[in-house]
């Protein structure tokens, strides 16, 4: 069961999430609101999985909240919802730790889609915008580096990471803690974001 919570200034958008929710057994709406800081105090009262969050609220945008979430749930994995596709925007929420954005465009499938990949610890970007966050190479990493953030990307384990790479789980930990040095991050979810959003890998997608 994935535990969500909803945080947009339209209370049509968000009856009409927990409708496309309704029929999945395996998604829960346990908190909703309709500002920023309200979704930060709906996070501190309720247990949930997974956060989906409008860009632009009423009193603060994604790039704030996402910060705070960041701060008071490191782990907790943020699906930005916005209108825009400017990459800018793409590019700083997920440097500030979001695991997605999704475009309010999207067909219910894709929303679903991205739900499953970013609650099991992956990356989602929406083909309209992944386009611009295209592999680049970069001489501070090696091969290897990069292939570990390819997978974890898409979520993918670090038992999984080293049987894909013949390579000891001992070995998948120290380049791990070699990439979380070079990119300035703690965790999993936010290297694979801050990777994305830099350009060092391919989009999930792509």
């Amino acid at each position: 069961m994935v535990r969500l919570v909803l945080i947009d200034d339209h209370n049509l958008f968000r009856e009409g999430l927990k409708a496309i929710f309704q029929i999945r057994p395996d998604l829960s709406v346990v908190g909703e609101a309709e500002s920023a800081a309200g979704g930060l105090e709906a996070v501190e009262r309720v247990a949930c999985d997974l956060v989906l969050a409008d860009f632009s609220l009423p009193d603060h945008e994604a790039p704030w909240l996402v910060t705070r979430l960041r701060q008071l749930r490191p782990q907790l994995p943020v699906l930005v919802l916005s209108q825009n596709t400017d990459y800018e925007r793409v590019r700083q929420v997920l440097s500030l730790g979001a695991s997605g954005y999704l475009v309010k465009t999207a067909h219910s499938q894709e929303l679903l889609q991205a739900i499953s990949l970013v609650a099991g610890g992956g990356v989602y970007l929406h083909p309209a915008v992944a386009r611009a966050l295209t592999a680049q190479p970069s001489d501070g990493l090696s091969e290897r580096e990069r292939a570990i953030l390819q997978m974890l990307v898409a979520g993918r384990s670090n038992p999984a990471i080293a049987d894909t790479l013949h390579v000891s789980l001992g070995t998948v930990k120290a380049d791990l803690q070699s990439l979380f040095q070079k990119l300035g991050v703690k965790d999993r979810t936010h290297l694979a974001a801050v990777a994305l959003a830099r350009g060092l890998v391919r989009p999930p997608d792509d």
